[in-house]
């Protein structure tokens, strides 16, 4: 699926919507998907780190999402890769990952927004959702109260957006898991035949197995 006009477009995210949702649990189904989404995406870049710093071990793997900043975990796949390009004649491909690796940059704080803020009646001005249909109305996630960089504008809020709006970022975070897996798997493996992560240790342990 292609990249939505407003990821390629300045400042990288969707513009507030003028209606929001009647019923609220499809603002929640919309952020469930957007989180598990982004655990995907997280999971190829993983991939990726063990790939570039040449141990596609589960061990590797660990040790790289023991770094809870987005950002570092970034910086650490840019870091190797400096070293593994040059070590394999891949310098051309230093492009490509860039695009990459900002376009992670950019998801991680929409995603952020849509993992942690709150769902919320700007009609009413209710941050109580209502449950099994009753006080239906314009619903909207929004930054959290607390988060006072986003609060400025319509009752003090920034950004307010309706789970179509938040089901388009969940499709770039996709678009994103996907370039990153060609990247991986075709760029990559393919061409210096390597055994992939996870997949090397199946004949001793066949639990091990799992889709990365």
């Amino acid at each position: 699926m292609p990249y939505h006009a407003w990821f390629t477009a300045h400042p990288h995210r969707p513009e507030n919507d003028d209606v929001g949702d009647a019923d609220p649990a499809n603002i929640f189904l919309a952020v469930g998907q957007v989180t598990h989404a982004w655990e995907c995406l997280e999971s190829s870049l993983a991939t990726l780190f063990t790939i570039v710093t040449e141990s596609t071990t589960a061990a590797n793997m660990m040790a790289f999402g023991s770094v809870l900043s987005s950002g570092s975990r970034i910086a650490m796949v840019n870091s190797a890769w400096n070293g593994y390009s040059w070590a394999h004649n891949k310098q051309n491909l230093t492009p490509n990952l860039n695009v990459l690796l900002s376009n992670v940059k950019k998801l991680t704080g929409l995603r952020n927004i849509a993992a942690h803020g709150m769902v919320a009646n700007l009609e009413n001005q209710s941050f109580t959702p209502a449950m099994n249909g009753d006080a239906l109305g314009q619903y909207y996630i929004i930054p959290a109260l607390y988060n006072t960089s986003k609060l400025t504008d319509r009752l003090g809020v920034k950004l307010w957006w309706n789970s179509n709006t938040i089901l388009e970022i969940r499709d770039c975070i996709n678009q994103t898991k996907f370039d990153i897996d060609i990247f991986t798997w075709h760029d990559l493996i393919e061409s210096l035949q390597i055994v992939p992560p996870m997949r090397a240790s199946a004949s001793k342990s066949p639990t091990a197995v799992q889709e990365i």
